[in-house]
């Protein structure tokens, strides 16, 4: 095993990371006026575009059969369409950091897949990253501890309360 694969697969999770990040961002604040269909529209075209040149360098030997190319084609619109259409209406109506908490969550699910679809074992070590994931997830979307009340910006604390 070499090293690049693992060292260019770990920069493009980084890069995913910060794109999310930036981009909910930056549609909030710059593009808020855009519908989320036309939204997803733009998204869906960019990255096409910028993954045409690997696409064309990785192409297969011979043309695919309809069926793959039609659970491709249905993927791509009714799965990944239709999630940006949400992810756009979420961050315009809930805001990017709220809608962001949703991306936590993933790791959830893919380990409840792992395991039934796959027979994956699930350990201690597994839960435990879930929980903390979980844990995180729940504090950025609350700001606050278990018991603590949220407070407003100007709204005075009461005695002995500590800002959050």
């Amino acid at each position: 095993m070499t090293l690049e694969p693992i060292v260019f697969g770990g920069l493009a999770v980084v890069l995913a990371a910060l794109g999310y990040a930036i981009g909910g961002l930056l549609v909030k604040h710059r593009l808020a006026g855009v519908a989320p269909v036309g939204m997803s529209g733009l998204v869906m075209t960019a990255s096409a575009l910028i993954l045409l040149p690997v696409a064309i360098g990785t192409a297969p030997g011979s043309f695919p059969r309809l069926g793959p190319i039609a659970a491709v084609a249905t993927l791509g619109v009714l799965g990944t369409g239709a999630a940006f259409v949400i992810f756009y209406w979420l961050i315009s109506t809930v805001g990017p950091a709220r809608t962001l908490v949703v991306t936590y969550v993933a790791p959830g699910f893919a380990i409840v897949y792992g395991s039934v679809f796959l027979s994956e074992e699930i350990t201690v070590a597994t839960i435990a990253g879930l929980a903390l994931i979980l844990a995180g997830s729940w504090l950025s979307a609350e700001g606050r501890l278990p018991g603590r009340r949220r407070v407003s910006a100007g709204e005075p604390l009461a005695a002995g309360e500590l800002p959050q």
